[in-house]
């Protein structure tokens, strides 16, 4: 007769009415019987003689799965029914069409005592696995049935059997994320060594599937606590720290680390976990890494992290490394991090190289310096800021060539490139290695008229300031037609200038400020209107040099001013007279930025 069974019933059998000819559902009377639930039935029908291996068909998940009695009767947890059909049946591990048991069947839906019963009373195989390789034991965890498990693994189930897709009940609990499931099976010897179809072991397969957070956190402290190899590699090559660090999970990279996660070790793309935190722009990963270690100077890809961080100009990663004491001058055979910086047109970046101690001056495998770079790819601001920190104008690459021949041989037509390499002393003597002088290589390269007029003007200067001039230039200046009445012209006015004085009272001249000789300028900082309108008068008196003048003078006159204010400072936070000569001879070794500094330390310092 009947009992609960309704709603199993309206699901299981809704198509019986079908024609048997469907092969979606095709059920015999014991089949319905044991669907009903209805004991007398299946007595009457067992007693008739009624073979209960007989299988019906089901659809499910497209396919059509031949089960027999047993089988319906543990799928749906009906116990009465399967203590009736154990004594009838002949094989209590007969297979359904999906190879599964009745064992397997009970671990869904069915009460514990379903499962005991066929272990107990009839001798089921707690091993048998179905067309997917699964064992209840798998199918116990998947369906989180805590109860069943505990007690297949009493009745000695195999915790490390694999299924047909490389998968073993461990896995399945941690697709779950069922700690207590992952507990139990840990302290039952699962093996947290074993890798699924991807060539993932557990740990690896929680730090790419579980959600980040306390979840994952625990699962990888479970498996770290049941010894599991924090050395081990996935198939990509990556540590767990590597996983960590692509995660962005910095909770789960300083457990790693807590741990014994090595923090240096490369994958086979040469990556560390610091580089990997420094390529995805992480600095709050990679702040955490040196702090617990990780080696600032190592290589990536023939370059230090420090110079790969600058090309890629990050200057908050560069400040980091910096702040960890990176090797500012540490690179690939042809770069460096100042190299990178001047290529990349990062004036910031290379201010904090030069603050830490880079080297401006050193030379690539061809022999040419940062500054020749930021002259080759035309980046005015950048060689002006090396200028300004102390690289060498004068030094030559593996050719020979200076700062000037790069300039020319780059066709750079700016006239203020060249008058600023001028006017910070750059030789426009020396010969490369073809015996080339700068002056012939602007020749060769077809530079304007006003271009040479203004590199003929600086040679008419050296000269006059009684300099050496390469014979070469000399002779090929006096000899051209074309340059020889600007080269003329040019000598005319400085001996012009070095007759006519600058104020009537004063002994030295116009040409003694284009000298640069400042030493007469300190006595007429207080009569600055009339240096104004002296600088006025000169534009009226020389053609060609005035304007040279002009910036010369006033270029001294602010220095002189900055000196001025730094002794005055000085002489505040001492409150006493410093002896002036003293004070001046430490000043004037300083550069204006550098008494701007001192000033600004001074105005700050207290003295008890």
């Amino acid at each position: 007769m009947a009992e609960d069974g309704a709603v199993d019933l309206e699901h299981d059998l809704r198509d019986l009415s079908l024609d048997n000819q469907d092969d979606r559902l095709v059920y015999n009377r014991l089949h319905v019987a044991v669907l009903s639930n209805d004991v007398d039935e299946i007595t009457s029908l067992l007693n008739d003689s009624a073979d209960a291996d007989e299988y019906g068909n089901e659809w499910k998940s497209g396919d059509v799965v031949a089960q027999n009695a047993l089988h319906l009767a543990a799928k749906h947890s009906k116990l009465e029914v399967v203590k009736l059909l154990l004594d009838a049946i002949g094989d209590v591990d007969e297979r359904s069409g999906d190879g599964s048991t009745a064992l397997h069947y009970s671990m869904q839906n069915s009460d514990i005592e379903v499962a005991r019963l066929l272990l107990e009373s009839g001798a089921a195989d707690v091993e048998a696995r179905n067309d997917d390789g699964k064992t209840p034991l798998y199918l116990a965890v998947k369906f989180e049935r805590v109860d069943l498990v505990c007690y297949l693994l009493s009745r000695g189930a195999n915790v490390n059997v694999f299924t047909k897709n490389q998968s073993t009940p461990l896995y399945s609990a941690l697709i779950n994320c069922n700690e207590e499931l992952v507990q139990i099976l840990l302290d039952s010897k699962a093996s947290t060594d074993v890798r699924n179809k991807y060539c993932e072991e557990p740990l690896f397969f929680v730090l790419r599937v579980v959600d980040k957070g306390e979840s994952r956190l625990g699962f990888a402290r479970l498996l770290i606590d049941n010894g599991v190899n924090l050395q081990n590699r996935d198939r990509h090559g990556s540590t767990p720290l590597h996983i960590a660090v692509q995660n962005r999970d910095e909770e789960m990279a300083t457990l790693l680390i807590d741990r014994g996660c090595h923090i240096d070790t490369k994958n086979p793309f040469d990556m560390s976990p610091l580089t990997l935190a420094v390529c995805m722009n992480m600095v709050s990963m990679a702040r955490l890494l040196l702090k617990r270690g990780a080696n600032v100077n190592e290589f990536f890809i023939r370059s230090s992290i420090l110079e790969y961080v600058v090309m890629r100009r990050n200057a908050e990663l560069v400040q980091l490394l910096l702040e960890f004491n990176a090797d500012v001058n540490a690179g690939s055979e042809s770069n460096s991090p100042v190299f990178a910086a001047s290529l990349h047109r990062h004036t910031n970046i290379m201010h904090m190289l030069i603050d830490k101690g880079a080297d401006i001056n050193c030379k690539d495998k061809k022999g040419r310096t940062p500054l020749m770079r930021s002259i080759e790819i035309k980046n005015y601001a950048m060689m002006q800021l090396l200028i300004n920190r102390g690289a060498s104008v004068n030094q030559q690459d593996n050719h020979g060539n200076t700062v000037f021949h790069v300039l020319f041989e780059s066709s750079h037509t700016e006239e203020g490139w060249t008058e600023y390499l001028l006017d910070v002393g750059a030789d426009f003597n020396i010969e490369n290695n073809s015996g080339h002088t700068p002056f012939a290589c602007m020749m060769m390269a077809s530079f304007t008229r006003r271009h040479v007029q203004l590199f003929i003007k600086y040679i008419v200067l050296h000269l006059a300031r009684g300099s050496s001039v390469n014979p070469k230039i000399t002779c090929y200046l006096i000899a051209s037609p074309t340059w020889s009445k600007a080269y003329n012209l040019y000598t005319q006015e400085l001996e012009r200038m070095k007759k006519v004085k600058i104020f009537q009272k004063e002994k030295y001249t116009f040409f003694d400020v284009l000298s640069k000789k400042s030493a007469f300028l300190t006595p007429v900082l207080k009569e600055e209107n009339n240096i104004h309108f002296e600088m006025g008068l000169i534009a009226n008196q020389f053609d060609y040099y005035s304007e040279m003048t002009r910036k010369v003078f006033y270029k001294k006159v602010e220095r002189l001013k900055c000196l001025n204010s730094c002794i005055s400072l000085l002489n505040s936070v001492f409150e006493t007279e410093l002896p002036p000569e003293i004070v001046e001879r430490v000043c004037d070794f300083l550069t204006n930025e550098e008494m701007m500094e001192l000033q600004a330390a001074a105005e700050t310092t207290v003295i008890d």
